[in-house]
């Protein structure tokens, strides 16, 4: 790990949050970045805490990439008086198909300038050439990136583990690095697949359960005391019709095509057991409208203005959550896109939503 040092705050880089276990053996991605300001140090200056998880579509992202967003948001949280952590998870191996659409707008993109602009080519033999060795290229460096094809793939369950990994690392050591660090104030966010994970911590109670993170004495509640909020941002709700109302809709089928069928196949139970839209549904179903039993943090849910439809599966879930009597806040932040609403984080309106939020959940 290495300290690097900014004009108005510090990041500790590559903090290994898990050492491996019998069952869950150690990951190359089990590390995270710290964002803070110089009174992190004070142990009588105390400051929450936001947990982030990146987004890239459970294939892709960094904790450090700008582009993914992580960095940005734990600058605006050392310059606000929060400490930040970023974190890597496991991330799935991309799809058959998704190897096959980037090697042929890669052999596109060779090709179709030699057959407009010399009008004698006749380039399909050529075409076939270059998407074979684009596939070859691509699939060495998924092997690169992902390991053996013969290793097990990760799943949402191994993503789902290590964030709360990585909240077990927080509460144990953090305090000893950092004696400012509050974790009785921790809040957890996402963007894209990061705050679908997110979601699926703030909504079913069994994976903190399993983690050791929620006491048994601790009944009819789905998050810890200690955690304050989730933060999610143009995140996914739904995996098995995120962009769309219909399951069949050419939109659905190409995202579970690049994505979903990754990490739960095609399996529709798999889809709805790992759809955070679902487990609302079921208790609404079970309980009735406004009787929820249990019940978590509350939650921020902020989306682009231009999200490729996941304004629409937001929509959703945000109606149910108020349906079932969750405390949600939502807003859409303008003139920004998917991708955009996470890189350009700290200059959009999304920063002072996320803000404003923690600020107002904060235990005092």
């Amino acid at each position: 790990q290495g300290l690097i040092r900014f004009k108005m705050h510090r990041v500790i880089r590559d903090v290994a949050y898990f050492e491996g276990s019998v069952l869950d053996p150690l990951h190359h991605r089990h590390k995270l970045d710290i964002y803070h300001d110089e009174s992190a140090s004070n142990a009588s200056v105390k400051q929450p805490i936001v947990i982030w998880c990146h987004g890239g579509g459970f294939q892709r992202g960094d904790k450090a990439n700008e582009w993914r967003g992580a960095p940005g948001v734990g600058r605006v949280c050392a310059k606000n008086g929060m400490i930040a952590v970023a974190l890597n998870y496991r991330l799935s191996r991309p799809t058959l198909f998704s190897v096959f659409l980037r090697s042929f707008v890669a052999s596109s993109i060779i090709w179709i300038p030699f057959k407009f602009i010399l009008s004698s080519f006749n380039g399909w033999g050529i075409f076939g050439s270059a998407f074979a060795i684009m596939c070859s290229i691509v699939l060495y460096f998924d092997h690169k990136r992902y390991g053996p094809m013969k290793e097990d793939p990760s799943t949402m369950q191994n993503m789902i583990n290590d964030i709360c990994y990585a909240i077990k690392f927080v509460r144990r050591e953090l305090p000893n690095m950092l004696p400012g660090a509050d974790i009785d104030n921790i809040f957890l966010g996402g963007h894209s697949a990061g705050g679908c994970l997110q979601s699926l911590l703030a909504i079913d109670p069994s994976h903190f359960r399993n983690q050791g993170l929620l006491e048994e004495n601790e009944k009819n509640v789905e998050s810890p005391k200690w955690i304050r909020g989730f933060v999610l941002v143009s995140a996914i709700y739904s995996l098995h019709e995120a962009l769309a109302d219909r399951y069949w809709h050419y939109r659905n089928i190409f995202f579970r095509l690049m994505y979903t069928a990754s990490i739960t196949g095609w399996s529709h139970n798999n889809h709805l057991k790992y759809s955070p839209i679902q487990y609302v549904r079921n208790r609404l179903q079970k309980e009735g409208e406004g009787n929820a039993k249990y019940h978590t943090a509350p939650l921020l849910v902020l989306n682009a203005e231009s999200d490729f439809g996941l304004e629409i599966d937001a929509k959703r879930f945000v109606k149910k959550l108020n349906e079932c009597g969750y405390d949600v806040e939502s807003h859409i932040v303008k003139g920004v896109g998917h991708a955009s609403i996470a890189s350009t984080f700290e200059e959009n309106e999304a920063s002072k939503h996320f803000l404003s939020f923690v600020r107002k959940q904060m235990k005092s």
